[in-house]
């Protein structure tokens, strides 16, 4: 064999992808320059799962709420996973999209780490019949404050204060944690 075949070139064109520009360049939260490099990710595979999910929060960062929106459903198009899902309820709510929120909303298992989310979600959209069905139908977990608090409000503005006073009593053992929930309570 010859020798020359496996020598390395000291004058070989270093090369960098275009996932690790668009990773470096949004790590230093330069999201003009991370931008281009995300969609010639895109354009070479449209269903590109980091491509959409770093995408998806630059557009965030950057008060494109709406774009967002577009990715995360194709995220969650692919692969489901809550995070995107929480993230799609998120952007949806800053960009005023009811209908997206409260598809995505039905599809996730609520927890006490939620409560700030669903607390947007209740601000946001509460004169909403869709928000209030959400709310007010659902069968919330007792560890999750927020919505119970909402149930309550609702027996109280209805009339019905014995309802109102007997959730409140189901919750007066559980700690308050999020700020949204000590807030509304």
């Amino acid at each position: 064999m010859q020798d020359h075949l496996f020598m390395r070139w000291p004058f070989k064109k270093n090369t960098t992808s275009n996932k690790d520009e668009a990773r470096r360049h949004y790590n230093s939260k330069n999201y003009d320059e991370a931008e281009p490099f995300l969609e010639a990710m895109l354009s070479d595979n449209a269903n590109d799962l980091w491509a959409l999910d770093v995408l998806s929060r630059l557009f965030m960062n950057t008060a494109r709420h709406g774009e967002a929106v577009v990715l995360m459903q194709r995220a969650i198009a692919s692969n489901p996973k809550p995070e995107y899902l929480r993230r799609l309820i998120h952007a949806g709510c800053i960009s005023g999209d009811c209908s997206i929120v409260m598809r995505a909303a039905s599809r996730i298992t609520w927890t006490s780490t939620d409560e700030e989310l669903l607390s947007r979600m209740f601000e946001t959209f509460w004169h909403e019949q869709s928000c209030r069905a959400f709310f007010l139908q659902s069968n919330w977990d007792m560890d999750i404050p927020f919505p119970i608090f909402v149930q309550a409000k609702e027996h109280f503005e209805s009339g019905d204060v014995e309802g109102g006073i007997e959730l409140l009593n189901s919750l007066m053992s559980r700690e308050v944690v999020n700020e949204s929930t000590l807030m509304f309570a």
